[in-house]
């Protein structure tokens, strides 16, 4: 189905893409509507749907809801209350399974939703724990403590098949774990401060150590310099992993930006301590490290000292980072770390593609005015451009056709909202939570997305185009070609020498 050219551009066909039937919990059968979302507030959970006609239905409510989180593939739901774990399917929202596990503060699942992983916190005086089951059977395989202060998202990454899981339980130590073999340990592996860790699908990181590997970030010891070390899974006490070190020193926070394909990784490294003292906001620095199809290490271009965000393209050919003193610095970088496109410069500090990388959304959010504009990277230039003050977190729905933005609380404990936006700018529809706290808003996206090769925008030649950056010319590898390029050059070399040779005078000849 397409988006045609048409004045109104919040038409039903724009909402129609993903129709589902939802049952209620008597058992009868509802109507087919619009796009599914869930709402996590002080007041529960309510999953609720954008019907075709702008306007917004209740589903399904559940009290007291503490944590929520959601598949990679969206299949399957989860949410903990004072009881236990709740998995729902999302087809129909009926219950898979109710696990008693009481104290959870925060879930996730796993890269293929085998398992769902529990942050238990009791008390401040006890110890927590990591938590995993099997989300079909409900049983419980592993459980691990947890000593680090931030919560399991940080640091906690499953392999894309959940062969393995990786965790940093404390802050001097990592743990390889094999899913397949009941969580038997395979790696403990030990340094001075664990920055961040990140599983590497790569299986040429290194041509004589195969992988798959993963990453720490570390500092190096005895100096205040900071490195990535790449560890092969298979051997880890290999002396031949690989080792980057950056140029920036007494790095505070990292965070790894891995490829959707695996072919490169991104290093985003902050420091709070600036020595010219010029940035409030301390010193960043971005680091590119080839894994496939190359060598290439380099640092990052970038504006200023200061990186507001930076993402990757679903399909991992391209990354955008916006960098430098406000209005940011807009670099659209290829898979290779060479610069393609600047966008306009603006007050931006968000980012995020859509979900086949066509469109790009960029938001200034926080401290800025909450002005929004939406990139379509097949014409190059702004589709169209929104306000949404005070705006928290935004996001893309499946079909690329509009976004969710909310303001959430604890960030904003007032005027508590979802609004939805189409790629256009238009304002579909707002959802008040203002007699209430509004935590957690999330996507309940379809199992097929429309493909976004096939949706028409209407054409705005006043609009905002892209400034495409030349790349740097191509180096020449063929020998051969080098011998004809120097001769070629050669007899210029000796004519342009024969100019230059001063006239010899009278005396001189004499």
């Amino acid at each position: 189905m397409c988006i045609r050219d048409s004045p109104s551009p919040h038409s039903k066909d724009q909402l129609r893409s993903h129709i589902i039937t939802i049952m209620e919990p008597a058992g009868k059968e509802k109507t087919p509507g619009g796009l599914v979302y869930a709402a996590r507030s002080m007041e529960g959970l309510q999953i609720k749907e954008l019907l075709p006609n702008c306007t917004v239905g209740l589903l399904r409510s559940f009290p007291e809801v503490q944590s929520l989180a959601l598949a990679k593939d969206c299949a399957a739901l989860a949410f903990s209350t004072k009881a236990g774990i709740t998995l729902l399917e999302t087809k129909k929202f009926t219950a898979l399974k109710e696990i008693a596990c009481e104290y959870v503060v925060e879930l996730m699942f796993s890269s293929t939703g085998k398992f769902v992983i529990a942050y238990k916190r009791s008390s401040p005086n006890k110890i927590s724990q990591m938590v995993i089951y099997e989300t079909t059977s409900g049983t419980k395989v592993n459980e691990v403590q947890w000593r680090r202060s931030c919560t399991i998202a940080e640091f906690a990454r499953f392999s894309a098949n959940d062969e393995y899981m990786l965790i940093s339980p404390f802050k001097t130590e990592v743990i390889l774990y094999s899913c397949s073999e009941s969580f038997k340990p395979l790696v403990n592996y030990k340094c001075a401060l664990v920055l961040s860790i990140e599983m590497v699908p790569s299986e040429y990181v290194h041509p004589e150590t195969p992988g798959p590997y993963f990453s720490v970030v570390e500092p190096i010891p005895k100096t205040e310099d900071v490195c990535a070390k790449f560890v092969p899974i298979k051997s880890p006490a290999d002396s031949k992993a690989v080792m980057k070190k950056f140029d920036i020193q007494k790095v505070d926070t990292a965070t790894t930006l891995m490829s959707p394909s695996g072919s490169a990784v991104l290093f985003w490294l902050e420091s709070q301590e600036d020595p010219t003292g010029k940035c409030y906001y301390g010193v960043h620095c971005m680091h590119y490290m080839q894994l496939v199809g190359g060598k290439k290490r380099c640092k990052v271009f970038m504006e200023g000292s200061t990186i507001h965000d930076a993402r990757w393209s679903p399909d991992g050919k391209s990354f955008v980072m916006l960098s430098g003193s406000q209005p940011a610095k807009i670099v659209v970088f290829n898979h290779e770390c060479n610069p393609m496109y600047e966008l306009s410069a603006n007050y931006k500090n968000y980012a995020r593609f859509s979900d086949g990388g066509r469109f790009l959304m960029l938001g200034g959010f926080g401290n800025l005015a909450g002005d929004i504009e939406f990139w379509d990277f097949k014409r190059k230039a702004v589709m169209g451009n929104c306000k949404a003050f005070c705006t928290v977190t935004s996001e893309w729905a499946s079909s690329s056709k509009l976004i969710m933005t909310a303001i959430l609380n604890p960030r904003m404990r007032v005027d508590n909202s979802i609004t939805f936006f189409d790629f256009a700018g238009k304002k579909l529809v707002m959802d008040p939570y203002t007699s209430t706290e509004l935590y957690e808003v999330k996507w309940i996206k379809g199992d097929s997305p429309e493909m976004e090769g096939d949706i028409t925008v209407p054409i705005d030649h006043t609009a905002k185009k892209m400034k495409v950056i030349p790349l740097p010319p191509a180096k020449v590898s063929n020998p051969e070609a080098k011998k004809e390029v120097k001769k070629e050059e050669k007899p210029e070399a000796k004519k342009s020498a024969k100019k230059k040779k001063k006239p010899k005078t009278e005396e001189a000849k004499q």
